[in-house]
C-alpha cells in the first residue's frame, strides 16, 4: 500500500534541517527583538 523508499528519510532530515535552519535565523533575533522592545515599555 505505500511504498517506503528512500523519499521518507530524505524528507525527515530535510524537515529538520529547515526547522534549525529558522530557528537560528528568524526566530532567536525575532525572540531577541521583542524581548527588548518589552524590556524598552516595562
Amino acid at each position: 500500500m505505500f511504498d517506503f523508499d528512500a523519499t521518507l528519510p530524505f524528507m525527515a532530515v530535510q524537515f529538520l534541517l529547515l526547522s534549525a535552519l529558522l530557528n537560528a535565523f528568524f526566530y532567536k533575533p525575532m525572540t531577541l527583538a521583542l524581548d527588548d522592545r518589552d524590556y524598552y515599555f516595562r
